[in-house]
């Protein structure tokens, strides 16, 4: 089964949050399935670290980048 994560869970999952439970982050650690991230979520991502509502202190570019290389994560277009 495919799975969408929201701009939350990506965020928890990605800080090793404990919001993120471990059902959660065992699914998408260990799917088969694919896991997909909105391209909306990194454009909400970037708007409200650019304008200091979310520090992204414990996320860094390589963490991003880590994840996407290690995972089978896709990007959903959107969509008009």
């Amino acid at each position: 089964m495919p799975y969408l994560l929201d701009t939350h869970t990506l965020l928890w999952f990605l800080a090793g949050d404990p919001k993120c439970n471990l059902k959660v982050r065992s699914i998408i650690q260990n799917s088969d399935d694919r896991i997909y991230a909105s391209v909306a979520s990194l454009w909400e991502i970037a708007i409200k670290n650019s304008n200091g509502k979310l520090p992204l202190k414990r996320l860094s570019t390589k963490c991003f980048q880590r994840f996407w290389t290690k995972m089978t994560l896709k990007f959903c277009p959107s969509k008009r």
